[in-house]
């Protein structure tokens, strides 16, 4: 099992989950156009937002507002 990732827009309160396509690891994400087009889309019509990608195991929350139980 790898680390699985989902992308968090803080500022909008929103969260965009790849557990319906191919996969969500690091290498998933970016090896596969459905996953990376996804990611371009969503990053290039939310410019100016506090957008990370957080890990589903590790309690590092990148944003200095909201928490992870929050998402």
């Amino acid at each position: 099992m790898g680390v699985e990732y989902i992308l968090v827009n803080e500022t909008k309160k929103e969260m965009v989950c790849f557990s319906h396509l191919n996969g969500s690891k690091m290498r998933e994400l970016a090896g596969n156009a459905a996953q990376s087009a996804v990611v371009t889309w969503y990053l290039l019509n939310n410019r100016g937002d506090q957008i990370q990608f957080v890990s589903d195991t590790q309690d590092d929350w990148p944003f200095k507002t909201g928490c992870r139980d929050d998402a």
